[in-house]
């Protein structure tokens, strides 16, 4: 599949929405084997979707904020 197009931008959206879901009501082995293999069957497309997923994120939201503090004690602050 080719990357979206700039009229496509609704679709790319759409698809980024599906995709979420899928991660959330998939297992999680099932939803890493799909994730690799679409980003290395059609990685610009891949990277379209990921980017458009991360423009819904609100990094000021209080679930963003908590994910950030659990990665930083995982991580011990390295990230």
């Amino acid at each position: 599949m080719a990357r979206y197009g700039i009229d496509q931008l609704d679709q790319c959206a759409a698809d980024a929405l599906a995709l979420s879901s899928r991660v959330r009501e998939s297992p999680p082995e099932q939803t890493y084997r799909t994730l690799t293999y679409q980003c290395h069957r059609d990685p610009e497309r891949m990277a379209q979707l990921l980017m458009t997923l991360a423009v819904f994120v609100d990094p000021e939201t209080a679930t963003t904020g908590e994910l950030l503090r659990i990665v930083g004690r995982i991580t011990g602050d390295a990230a």
